[in-house]
Order: C-alpha cells, then structure tokens, then sequence
C-alpha cells in the first residue's frame, strides 16, 4: 500500500503467489506501475534433497536412485512456485561452461519400483509401503527447517508423490538450529537443504572429499561439509585434479568429472533454482526518482539480465 502511495519508488517481489495473481491492479493495467524480471545467470544455492550415504539404509545406492525417482519436484515447482522455478540437473548450477549439462531424475513409479526390487523391497504393503523379505517397511525420513509454511508444503507434497511409488516419507520438521545440527552431526536420513556456493569458481573438494565424511575407524566424522558423508575413490580423483588444476581448461575437466560422477552415485537429488534475481515493480516516472536504487543497469555488471514487461 506505501508503494501504491507513491512512497516508494521501487520494491521488490519474490513471492510467486503475489507476483502471478496479488498483481492485478488498476494502477499495473493502465502503466503507471511497470514490472521488471532480472533473469539470474549466476551460480545458485543447490536445492535438493540430500541423502546421508553413512545411513543404514541409504547407504544401498538402489535406494538413492529409486528415492531419485520418487520424489515429484516438477509437481512442487508447477504448483506450489506456479512455475517460477526451474529444476536443477547438475549440483554446480550457473558456472558456465564449468557447470555440466545434466538432466534430473524423472519422477517414475515404474523406475522407483525396479531400483526398490534390486535393495530387496519387492513387496507391497496393504497401506502402499513396500516391503522386504524380513517384512521391514521401506521408510525413509525427510528432515528440514520449518522456516516458513512454503518449505513444510514442499515437503507435504513430496510425501504423497513417494507414497504412490511404495515410499513412506516420513516428514522431520525441526527449526533451523535444531535441523542444522542434526545434518551437519549426519544423524539425519534425507534432507530438504541448500547453501551457497563459491565463486568465481566452486570448491567440490570441501563439500564431497573422503576425508571429510570418516575416520580411520570408518566412523562418520561430524560437523565437516561433507553432510552427505560421501566416499568415493573415483569422485575423489576428480577433487583432487580440481584443486590441483593448473589452468581453466583442466579445472573444467575435472569438475565435469565430478559432477557426473555425482550424478551416478546419486547422494544428492536436483530440486529447484529461482529463474529471476529480483522481480521489481517501479513507478512509472523513473527519471524523477530521487532514492538510490538497484536497478537493470547497476545490474548487468554482475551477470543479471533484464527482461521487461515480468
């Protein structure tokens, strides 16, 4: 209502909800009020569900690629984010040339149920859960932060999308102190989870190194990066020719190496990535503004292009 007013020159909407419908305004419709989309081209934290590899359960790889294949998020970003969003295919998204094109699970009962029948779960329970041979149900705990009512809908409707495909998903909402622990001490199952990455170039070596995930004994060792308690031989040549990488054109082979070696072993299942770095409405009468402001121009330098007209 201040913007409305004229108080403000500009403001910025990050709600999809009220940029697609709570923007049906006279003042929009008649072009006193214009809508700009800034389309980020830069890297993005890496929503997604993260699988703790130490777990009893989740350290069967079977299970990761069914769960892969569970989890419906292009129904999460088509309803929940009316599409706002954009499905995530490699971890390192927005790096370039760097980042390797790569495309995300499809959501697929019939795939999750083939990669369930390889762990032993063949069986289907009459509540829809599959089963093994010991008649242990296949149960799996998704943690996260109930920072908003947005993320405890994701994680709703992720749950009834595994259902369907023999997965009970069971939902572990903690506040973000409480849930941040429980990850970084790697005492969770899955995780609804996300954080920046570096720039100008990432550093996959902090986040999936061997060393970082167990100790002599085998033992996960807690609060390091590698949350998803990661070890693998090939994974960690690949870090290792990354942070050794003497020129750009090495650094991109090894870090496309550990990408798709990422990908196969599936400790990380893509989720979403925001399409705009800011959505703003602006007055009409720019060239009066007096307030310093972000805007496309101061933009553009920083890898942000603007697309007129939302």
């Amino acid at each position: 209502e201040m913007f409305r007013r004229g108080e403000l020159d500009i403001m910025n909407v990050r709600k999809p909800e009220v940029w697609e419908t709570g923007l049906e305004l006279p003042e929009v419709h008649r072009g006193y009020i214009d809508k700009y989309s800034l389309e980020a081209n830069y890297a993005c934290p890496p929503y997604g569900l993260y699988l703790n590899c130490s777990d009893k359960l989740l350290k069967n790889p079977d299970i990761r690629r069914g769960l892969a294949h569970s989890v419906n998020m292009g129904l999460v970003i088509d309803t929940l984010f009316r599409g706002n969003m954009r499905r995530l295919g490699s971890y390192m998204e927005g790096y370039g040339d760097l980042t390797l094109p790569l495309k995300a699970p499809e959501y697929s009962k019939k795939k999750a149920m083939e990669y369930f029948a390889r762990a032993g779960y063949r069986e289907m329970g009459t509540d829809g859960v599959l089963k093994n041979e010991r008649g242990e149900r296949l149960v799996v705990e998704l943690t996260f932060a109930d920072s908003s009512t947005l993320m405890t809908n994701v994680c709703s409707i992720l749950r009834q999308e595994a259902l369907k495909c023999g997965v009970d998903l069971r939902l572990d909402s903690l506040t973000y102190s409480v849930c941040s622990r429980k990850v970084f001490e790697k005492r969770y199952q899955a995780a609804l989870w996300a954080w920046p990455l570096q720039t100008p170039f990432p550093r996959l070596y902090e986040t999936f190194s061997s060393e970082l995930a167990y100790d002599a004994r085998g033992n996960p060792v807690g609060n390091t990066n590698n949350i998803m308690a990661v070890s693998d031989a090939g994974l960690d040549a690949a870090l290792d020719a990354e942070r050794n990488a003497p020129d750009i054109g090495s650094l991109k082979l090894a870090l496309h190496r550990a990408q798709q070696r990422l990908h196969e072993l599936c400790v990380w299942i893509p989720g979403w990535r925001e399409l705009h770095a800011y959505r703003l409405l602006a007055l009409d009468t720019l060239a009066g503004i007096s307030h310093p402001v972000l805007f496309p121009q101061n933009l553009q330098s920083a890898g942000v292009a603007p697309v007129l007209g939302g």
